[in-house]
């Protein structure tokens, strides 16, 4: 009985209050004056995320009615008359296709189906999944009969990001979409498709890049549309299919060595490498010293399987590209190659001198640490980042941690040193980070919210290890503990008491 009495939030029900109170009129220019003002709100929301913006503006009742008061006096009788003073009535009639009353959408929706403006388009595909029938029934019919009149190639290209989204398995109407991107699929030739590969768009130019490939047009003109671009996604579509399908592969593997995105040159390499001995060694050598780690990877492996020392091989091009050569020394080299690394120490160019710190760190046994530490001094912030990664890596003794903590307190002016720091203590023990953390809560703003950041860490990874504490580190923790109580919650000093509780 009870489910026959709950006010039902279908939609597709009239809500109108009964009895004796009646609500306020509705505020006609207040609420033209909000489908106005939301043009700009709308248009900053690409039609791939309308389904997005219809959620967020149909669940979100209470955020919705901020900027439109009238929002909840809405009913299906008001809305002709608001489309027809609004400055542009498909962007009002939209945002009237979001309202969580089914009759108020449906009268949205005949008022879009009317409309010649394209934006209209990507409100009447979002209703066409409504689940209240006559609403989907209605949206649906009047996206039927645009598609039939023909979409501009624009406009086409534009809606089938959203339409493939909507046609997803598990999305409502989703067969009915899936046969809807068809039919706009079918009449789009290649210009419009090259000039969304060329576009801003991001989820445009994947669709294009997509119905491309499903084409197998892969010609010279759409790779370079695809890789002009900053995408990756597109320019490994474009590209890896070129790779399977072209018959100019190894002119085309040549040319994609050149490429931006690193799992493209990787898999261009990878085909260079199966052809021709001599050609494909030149390849890996070109490829040690790639910015990539996976394109280097390649490379090293293959000499290595043709007899090739990787290590005297990235000897031979020093000081040439030093910077990814220290890399991959540091990648395939043993402990006597730090040598060769310790002169780059002193290299003009930052980048070089912070590759130099990193290789050396790796190459040697105990990290190079009194190496590393001196690089803290380094007047580079690029340099000083590469000596906190390496010492990160490492387990410190008590002094070396007292001597970077010396550095935190004498250069409040080198945000880059504390940074760095900062990110050793987040590696080393939770003992170290707990002590640190406090002392840190007692400095500058600046440290104060950088302990505050190591000692929510330290607590939030506190069971992941079982260290006892070296007792001169627990009496810090305890007189710290004290000290700090004007810095820490009544509620994070208890925790921390109850931590330090069971050690005596």
């Amino acid at each position: 009985m009870v489910g026959r009495w709950r006010r039902r939030r279908d939609e597709g029900a009239d809500h109108r209050p009964t009895g004796g109170w009646t609500p306020p009129p509705l505020d006609v220019e207040r609420a033209v004056a909000a489908l106005d003002g939301s043009e700009e709100r709308v248009a900053a929301v690409p039609w791939w995320d309308h389904p997005g913006l219809d959620t967020v503006t149909r669940r979100g009742d209470h955020a919705t009615s901020r900027w439109f008061a009238d929002w909840r006096r809405l009913e299906a009788r008001h809305v002709g008359g608001l489309v027809t003073r609004a400055r542009r009535p498909a962007i009002a009639a939209g945002v009237l296709s979001m309202h969580p009353d089914g009759w108020v959408r449906e009268a949205a929706v005949e008022a879009l189906a009317r409309s010649d403006d394209e934006a209209a388009l990507p409100f009447l595909l979002v209703r066409a999944s409504d689940w209240v029938g006559p609403v989907q029934a209605a949206a649906a019919g009047a996206v039927d009969e645009l598609v039939a009149a023909g979409l501009a190639p624009d406009v086409a290209v534009r809606a089938l990001p959203l339409v493939e989204r909507l046609a997803l398995p598990g999305a409502r109407q989703n067969e009915w979409h899936a046969a809807l991107l068809a039919r706009i699929e079918g009449p789009l030739g290649r210009e419009p498709l090259v000039g969304a590969l060329r576009g801003s768009d991001r989820a445009g130019r994947r669709s294009a890049a997509r119905l491309l490939v499903d084409r197998n047009v892969l010609d010279d003109e759409v790779l370079e549309a695809a890789l002009a671009q900053d995408d990756a996604v597109v320019a490994r579509r474009i590209g890896l299919a070129g790779l399977a399908r072209r018959s100019d592969r190894d002119g085309l593997a040549l040319a994609l060595a050149g490429a931006s995105d690193p799992g493209l040159r990787a898999a261009a390499l990878h085909h260079r490498l199966g052809g021709d001995a001599p050609a494909a060694d030149s390849a890996a050598r070109a490829a040690l010293v790639d910015r990539s780690a996976l394109v280097r990877s390649l490379a090293q492996h293959h000499l290595a399987r043709r007899g090739v020392d990787g290590a005297e091989a990235y000897r031979a091009v020093l000081p040439g590209p030093r910077g990814r050569a220290l890399l991959g020394l540091a990648e395939v080299g043993g402990a006597a190659d730090a040598e060769v690394v310790r002169p780059f120490f002193l290299d003009a160019s930052p980048a070089v001198r912070a590759q130099a710190i990193g290789a050396w760190a790796r190459l040697r046994p105990d990290g190079g640490r009194r190496e590393v530490l001196v690089a803290f001094g380094d007047d580079a912030p690029a340099v000083v980042k590469a000596a906190g990664r390496a010492l990160r890596r490492h387990r410190l003794d008590p002094v070396t941690v007292e001597r970077l903590w010396r550095l935190v307190v004498a250069a409040p002016e080198r945000p880059d040193v504390r940074r760095a720091v900062f990110t050793v203590l987040h590696g080393q023990g939770r003992w170290v980070r707990l002590v640190f953390a406090l002392r840190a809560l007692g400095g500058d703003p600046d440290l104060r919210r950088r302990g505050e950041a190591l000692l929510r860490s330290t607590r939030d990874a506190w069971e992941a290890s079982a260290t006892a504490p070296p007792p001169e580190l627990l009496a810090d923790a305890r007189r710290l503990v004290d000290e700090r109580r004007d810095r820490l919650s009544p509620a994070d000093r208890a925790d921390l008491v109850d931590l330090l509780r069971p050690w005596g």
